[in-house]
This record gives C-alpha cells, structure tokens and sequence, in this order.
C-alpha cells in the first residue's frame, strides 16, 4: 500500500510541475521530447514549417475574385437614366476580377438561385394557370455575356446604338438555370410571363421575342388557359417608347395589371432588386446575381 501511494504521489507531483511549465517548453517537450538543446532545435523546426505552410497558403489559397469596388452592382456612382453608367468597370484590376468572377463561379451562382426557386416551386400545391411566374429577361432568361465580353469587360464603354445594335440582333444565349427552370414550371401548371425594361421601340418587340425562341422559350401562347405541347408564355411587356419611369416604378405597374386580370402572382425572378420589389409584388421572388450593372 505505501508503495502504490509513492506511486501516485510521484505522478501527481509529475502533473503539477507539467501544469507549471510554461507553454512554449510544453511544446516542446510534446514535439520533440526533453532532450534539452536538441529539442530546442527541433522545436524550432517545426515552428518554421508551421509558419512556411501559414505563408504559402496565405499566397497560393483561394481568394476573393471581385473585390466591392468592382461588384458594381454593390458599389456607387452617377445615376443616368435609372442606372449606373458603363465607365464603372474601365479600370484595369476591376476588369480582370470581373472576368476572374464571370469564368467561374458566376453562373454557379445563377444554377443555385434557379436552383432555390425550383426547390421552392415544387412545393406549392394545387398549381393553375390562373397562377403566374413573372420572369425578366436580360440577365435572368437571356445572358448578356458575350455584349459584355465585347465591351465592358475589353474596356470599352457601349453607346446606346451599340446596345440596340446587339438587342436586335436577337443573339443572347440562355441562361440555361433559367430556362430549365421555365420549361419545369410550364408542365407543373404555371402560366409564365415575360416583363422586361426593354423599350417597344422600331423591331425590338419582335428581335426580342425571336430571341427568346431561339434561345428555347417557346413564343405567346395561342391560348394560356390551354397546355401546349412546347412550353409558352402569357405575355412579352415591354416599357411604351417614352417610357422614362424607373424600373421599381414601372415593374410593380405591370404586375398590378396582372393582379387586375385575376391572376396570382407566384413568383418572379430577376437580377436587380428592383425586378422584385415595390407594390404587388410575388408571393416569392428570387433574385439572380449581376456583377455589371445595377438598375434603380
């Protein structure tokens, strides 16, 4: 019995003067054990290492790839015509972290909120063509990408007949999200709507609407209340010609006229908040991301 007590004496004491050590020769001792130079060295050692792996990882790991100043959309400046001017993004380190962002993650972010929007639609019961899905266009159906690629992001500033020069020739790709996301709620029985800020100016009514057909969004249907093979939409509301209101006046209008016809409105999907916002707004709204612009 004394012995098995001088054994535990001996290991309480062992534990107190552990607790006292100061913690770099805790380390140490942990390291490199207690053969006193040499464990000094080698702890030295291994907090270099340490460090090494710190610095490398600190020069070499992932990083933000835009910056606020360059996410304009979070960023500020003159207001022209209800949006920020194309000037925004002509500086040089704005320009390649924008195209860091577009050739990555940008339409991963597009696939996870039409992702969201999808997930969210699946759950709603009941669905009728009396309940209607108000979608934008540019940057939510169709993908500006390659106006972009041509002049923003080359830092070139586009006049508006460049702009219109592009919008009429009816070329912007889908964004693919979205139309899988058009064509899944077609045939779960909503009535789909298209309400844009473009102008109904000269040929823009019709490039636009040839534009979303040959992008894969079908054209007006003959008859909403009817399920069509293709997959068609109610509508195509374009601003009148002078037309000058901002867009967070103009959409919630549209949306009240459909509210005054008997229609619900479902949802509704852009990338600027004020597709979304104002009065007669959606029962859900999701918003799409838009490192480019940003409309009032």
């Amino acid at each position: 019995m004394a012995e098995a007590d001088s054994d535990t004496g001996g290991s309480l004491q062992l534990e107190a003067k552990e607790a006292l050590l100061p913690r770099s020769e805790r380390i140490r001792e942990a390291v490199c054990g207690q053969n006193g130079l040499l464990a000094w060295a080698c702890l030295s050692t291994f907090l270099v290492f340490v460090f090494g792996v710190i610095l490398v990882f600190l020069a070499f790991g992932e990083k933000p790839l835009a910056a606020s100043n360059c996410l304009y959309a979070l960023g500020g400046g003159e207001v022209v015509d209800g949006s920020f001017p194309d000037p925004r993004i002509l500086s040089a380190q704005c320009r390649t972290e924008l195209r860091a962002y577009i050739a990555g993650p940008y339409l991963k972010d597009v696939k996870i909120a039409a992702n969201a929007a999808a997930d969210y639609f699946d759950s709603v019961e009941n669905v009728s063509r009396s309940q209607v899905v108000v979608f934008d266009i540019d940057e939510t159906t169709l993908s500006n990408l390659p106006e972009w690629q041509e002049y923003q992001l080359a830092g070139m500033i586009e006049d508006d007949s460049a702009r219109r020069a592009w919008q009429a020739a009816g070329n912007a790709p889908a964004l693919m999200p979205s139309r899988s996301l058009f064509n899944a709620l077609y045939h779960q029985g909503f009535t789909i709507t298209f309400l844009t800020g473009r102008h109904d100016t000269g040929d823009n009514r019709q490039s636009t609407a040839s534009n979303l057909q040959a992008a894969g969004y079908g054209s007006q249907c003959i008859d909403p209340n009817i399920t069509e093979s293709q997959p068609c939409y109610l509508q195509l509301d374009m601003r009148d010609p002078d037309d000058t209101r901002l867009a967070s006046v103009y959409k919630p209008d549209k949306r009240a006229q459909l509210t005054a016809r008997g229609y619900v409105i479902a949802g509704s999907l852009g990338d600027q908040w004020s597709d979304l916002a104002g009065p007669s707004p959606a029962i859900a709204s999701f918003k799409l991301p838009n490192p480019m612009y940003y409309i009032l």
